[in-house]
């Protein structure tokens, strides 16, 4: 795959952790993508970017868990099919079994799916708890300046 995966207004959630950390998965998803035809390096960098993947997830779960957000368990369900997946796609890499469309399906076309309809709604409650709840401001803003330590 040649061209880049390029983040765009569209996919704003209004989160600011929240855009920053899919930010960091377009940069990563665009690193592994230049590897496919890098034997020796793809395993690291899809490595890499399931390991990102969990971390991102959990911050959410945990955001979702911590403010009771109503359609918790629909978003966990979608990360548990994304998570698995990027499982058997490990393993297919392991195999040398790499399947290139979906790769660019699931990494790309889903993930940007999730991002417009899942990652959108749960970032309008998280929002609008915000209004109420000034502990969350504070904890998203603590969370956003470990992330960006990293």
């Amino acid at each position: 795959m040649d061209s880049k995966i390029l983040w765009t207004k569209d996919l704003e959630s209004g989160v600011e952790l929240v855009d920053q950390q899919h930010k960091k998965y377009f940069k990563m998803l665009n690193s592994f993508l230049t590897t496919l035809n890098q034997k020796e390096k793809v395993k690291a960098a899809f490595d890499f970017l399931r390991d990102y993947v969990k971390e991102h997830f959990s911050t959410e779960e945990s955001l979702m868990v911590d403010y009771k957000y109503p359609a918790y368990k629909h978003h966990w369900q979608a990360h548990r099919f994304f998570k698995d997946k990027i499982t058997l796609m490990a393993k297919d890499l392991e195999e040398d079994k790499k399947d290139t469309i979906e790769f660019d399906y699931l990494l790309v076309d889903w993930f940007i799916n999730h991002i417009k309809t899942s990652d959108k709604k749960f970032c309008k409650f998280i929002k609008e708890e915000l209004e109420k709840n000034n502990t969350l401001a504070y904890k998203l803003r603590s969370l956003l300046d470990d992330f960006l330590e990293k």
